[in-house]
């Protein structure tokens, strides 16, 4: 169920940014400290030049954890590493 709005979100934050359609993954880290959820789709998209520039990793994870918002399933959502996006679900 969290997994499908997280995806849902993901393709609104990424279609807000003008990214050409990806299609995002979510995983489940093998390490519980990475979230219940994690994507590359940063990564992903980094091969994409946005306004004809190409933007790091990094740089692009925080354009969508910032267009993300905070819904209200999240606890948070946080940059780790080279540009993944880690998702923590409320326990409640």
């Amino acid at each position: 169920m969290f997994k499908k709005r997280i995806l849902e979100d993901l393709k609104i934050a990424v279609g807000d940014l003008s990214f050409s359609s990806s299609e995002p993954v979510l995983y489940i880290p093998k390490n519980s400290e990475f979230g219940d959820y994690t994507s590359n789709i940063a990564l992903q998209l980094s091969n994409q030049k946005l306004s004809g520039v190409k933007q790091s990793p990094v740089m692009i994870a925080k354009k969508i954890v910032k267009k993300f918002g905070h819904p209200d399933y999240l606890e948070r959502a946080e940059i780790a590493g080279s540009g993944f996006i880690n998702f923590f679900i409320k326990e409640s």
